[in-house]
């Protein structure tokens, strides 16, 4: 998913703990997998000495005991949108908090302006002339992929997967690896347009989410994907007063609205202390700069340059 080098961060060093840097160095290297051309990370490898072998155990058991993994996708955020990366023109203090607290990457590029080969490179850590995903719609993550839902399965994480937008469905391969993973056939049969339409507000795919975190039992993997950012700009009330002016930031300012009660349902649910989150966006936005309205065609910072925030207790 990641542009490499990576050419700074800031914010305060994450947790140094055995299980927390386990988990933190899966993260890590699946991602970093897409920037390299490499192939993803196995849960273990066949063959290795008596000392490697322990040392696999080790970590294996450092991921069953946890910690929890909160992945967010921003679908369509750009960078420079948000306060934390010197937008000035909106208020997204949840974002910020996250990243002042945790680590902010600062030059971080999406392999694709589109949501769907975007996901399958953050999910596999492949660039999609590997993982062979090139448009929404069309195309299918193949089944021989392995993500990161079923490296941390195999670790007897439970896995569940919220998704914002029928782009995104089970049927183009997003769902590998989820013990849980959105359904839109009903939304799909019940939609009068394309069913790439479809989408769901974020408090409606934070409420899914937080249903299922709730019931686990043990560590979790929960991906939460939202697409409020992505067009058409129509943010609810306070956000769409706000940004009369400019919806797309509203849209911003709204999902960094459900960022805050992930937050704090995480610490009503007492897994703040037991959780990593990593967020992020797919891709960025055009608007109008370079000719290009919304996103897909081209790769300028304007749609290829996306945040990157890692946060722990």
């Amino acid at each position: 998913m990641l542009s490499c080098p990576w050419r700074g961060r800031e914010g305060n060093t994450l947790a140094r703990s055995p299980r927390l840097s386990t988990l933190l160095g899966l993260v890590l290297m699946l991602m970093v997998g897409a920037c390299s051309g490499g192939e993803p990370v196995p849960s273990a490898p066949r063959e290795q000495s008596s000392s490697a072998s322990a040392s696999v155990a080790e970590e294996a058991e450092a991921l069953r005991a946890g910690p929890n993994l909160v992945l967010v996708t921003l679908d369509t955020l750009r960078a420079d949108r948000l306060g934390v990366y010197g937008y000035e023109a909106i208020e997204t203090p949840q974002i910020d908090r996250f990243a002042s607290e945790g680590v902010r990457f600062e030059q971080v590029a999406s392999p694709v302006p589109i949501t769907l080969p975007a996901h399958a490179s953050i999910l596999t850590g492949q660039i999609p002339p590997r993982h062979g995903v090139r448009n929404n719609g069309t195309f299918r993550l193949d089944d021989q992929a392995v993500t990161l839902a079923e490296v941390l399965r195999s670790e007897s994480y439970a896995t569940g997967g919220f998704i914002g937008a029928f782009v995104l469905d089970s049927r183009f391969g997003t769902a590998q690896g989820f013990d849980f993973y959105t359904d839109f056939r009903e939304a799909e049969a019940e939609s009068g347009s394309s069913p790439l339409k479809i989408e769901r507000q974020g408090e409606e795919v934070l409420a899914e989410a937080a249903d299922w975190m709730q019931m686990q039992a043990g560590p979790f993997f929960a991906w939460i994907h939202l697409y409020d950012p992505h067009s058409p700009y129509e943010p609810p009330e306070p956000f769409a007063g706000r940004y009369s002016e400019r919806p797309y930031d509203g849209e911003i300012a709204y999902t960094d609205h459900v960022l805050g009660l992930l937050r704090q349902g995480l610490e009503e649910m007492e897994h703040l202390h037991d959780t990593l989150v990593v967020i992020l966006s797919d891709h960025g936005e055009g608007l109008g700069e370079h000719g290009e309205t919304w996103h897909t065609y081209f790769i300028y910072d304007s749609t290829a340059r996306v945040p990157l925030i890692f946060w722990a207790p």
